[in-house]
């Protein structure tokens, strides 16, 4: 197996089917056997027949292929340890995990024997749920039955106020914060979140200002493959399973689900303890306590999602789930990318303040504040500019701002500052205005990082001017003069 140029993982009945023999079997009680009359493949692949107590071919195909990427994932962990950071994963990988599998038409549910399945929407709901078996001092989440990593913040309140999630009143309009004002990240994560998954991390981060792709990262974790999809299918976008606990499921016919962007309301302000779904109860403190983390680290986001009690698994794989959103991100923003001149900066001065923007985009990760972004990036290097209320104000700034050129927006290099203030912009961005800083293949970086923003027409584009070098040298003698004087 060590030696096998890839692993496939088949079911019984895609194996009678064919004729093959695979090299070994994965029976149900998780042995790994040898078959003793598989023959060598032509190309050096090696075959696996998944078995289990699920005899109907779609339990086997799903299980197959959850098989198949969860290899896929360890693959990636061994490929990321073994080469230097920054090595871009092999794309038939990321590829595979976002491969669906071929499923007849009608699937069958998979029972509950420890296996993921499709969650319903018909739960029953018992006037005292069974408890949660990830017992906390306030209930807490449970992991859910649907084909993620774990489950929703927290059980049934019974009357007793316990943590809670999914459902409430229908309509966006009982959520509180539905209507706050913020920028829209347009970025997509092609293969591994589909586009209702997307929208609801877009959304999700605008309500709550959490990292975007640790939201991504979190939604993936929650659904991927054929169970998002189906998801989709049944129009259900509670897409970090909030309601769904080891023991039933609370609110999932609540009209809020239906739609991405009321989803993502809806649970940013269960989130934030602003939402009580009747039945289920309102967040727990520690999950509460995940806010604390806006404008923190990836990491000190994930680490507060993880020991929130969100799900009973605590979510072992979400920082590799991260690492794996970022890596797509990267592998789309190059292959959009266009080679010219263009991509290398003018000088180093730009290529500092193009550094800046990459170093507080990645960092900050939020959406809606691009010029705080931008602001923070020339600040880490000594270029201070007036803090103004929106990103157009900053246009007059820098057209009478000495340090700075305006140049012909078609000879934009990184490091250079984008301000979208013309009135396209402004119609698209609910009067704000829109700022960047240019990256190379076709980047923009501000509290974010992402492809240039698109329908903003074309912006003013200023370049800092570099530094003459023989002045900087001659102010340097006067201080060393003054500082031996003193």
């Amino acid at each position: 197996m060590k030696n096998a140029t890839s692993l496939n993982f088949t079911s019984p009945a895609q194996d009678a089917k064919s004729g093959k023999q695979p090299d070994y079997y994965l029976n149900d009680k998780g042995q790994l056997i040898k078959n003793p009359n598989a023959q060598p493949s032509k190309d050096g692949s090696t075959t696996i027949e998944v078995q289990s107590k699920n005899k109907s071919e779609v339990d086997a195909k799903k299980l197959a292929d959850q098989m198949q990427k969860a290899q896929i994932k360890d693959l990636i962990n061994y490929f990321k340890d073994s080469h230097p950071p920054g090595t871009k994963i092999p794309q038939d990988w990321l590829d595979m995990l976002s491969k669906e599998p071929d499923l007849p038409p009608a699937p069958t549910p998979l029972p509950t024997d420890g296996l993921p399945q499709q969650p319903t929407d018909t739960p029953a709901q018992p006037q005292q749920p069974a408890p949660s078996d990830n017992p906390q001092p306030q209930p807490q989440a449970s992991q859910p039955q649907a084909g993620g990593d774990s489950g929703a913040g927290g059980a049934p309140s019974g009357g007793g106020g316990g943590g809670g999630g999914g459902g409430g009143d229908s309509g966006a309009g009982s959520i509180p914060g539905a209507s706050s004002p913020g920028g829209t990240y347009t970025g997509t994560l092609d293969g591994l979140l589909n586009s209702d998954q997307q929208a609801f991390a877009n959304e999700l981060v605008k309500q709550t200002g959490l990292n975007q792709q640790v939201v991504e990262a979190w939604v993936l974790a929650e659904e991927s493959g054929s169970a998002a999809q189906g998801r989709s299918a049944e129009h259900n976008n509670d897409w970090l399973n909030i309601g769904y606990t080891d023991s039933a499921t609370y609110g999932a016919k609540n009209d809020v689900w239906n739609d991405p962007k009321t989803a993502a309301d809806a649970t940013a302000a269960w989130i934030k303890g602003q939402w009580d779904d009747p039945g289920f109860g309102k967040s727990a403190p520690s999950i509460q306590h995940i806010m604390d983390t806006v404008g923190q680290s990836p990491d000190a986001q994930i680490s507060a999602i993880q020991n929130s009690g969100w799900a009973s698994s605590h979510y072992p794989n979400l920082k590799q789930d991260y690492d794996m959103v970022v890596q797509a991100d990267n592998n789309i923003h190059n292959a959009n990318s266009v080679a010219s001149g263009n991509d290398v900066p003018q000088g180093d001065l730009s290529a500092r303040i193009a550094q800046a923007g990459l170093d507080v985009g990645g960092r900050e990760g939020t959406v809606g504040n691009c010029l705080k972004g931008v602001e923070d990036s020339l600040d880490s290097i000594g270029i201070n500019l007036p803090r103004m209320p929106d990103a157009k104000d900053l246009s007059p700034i820098l057209k009478n701002d000495a340090r700075f050129q305006q140049i012909n927006p078609a000879d934009a290099k990184p490091g250079d500052i984008l301000v979208y203030s013309n009135p396209q912009a402004l119609g698209a961005s609910e009067g704000h205005g829109h700022i960047t800083i240019a990256e190379a293949n076709g980047m923009e970086a501000s509290d974010h990082m992402q492809q240039n923003v698109q329908g903003f027409g074309t912006p003013e584009v200023f370049r800092a001017k570099e530094p003459d070098k023989t002045q900087t040298a001659s102010n340097s003698d006067t201080h060393k003069s003054d500082n031996n004087h003193a």
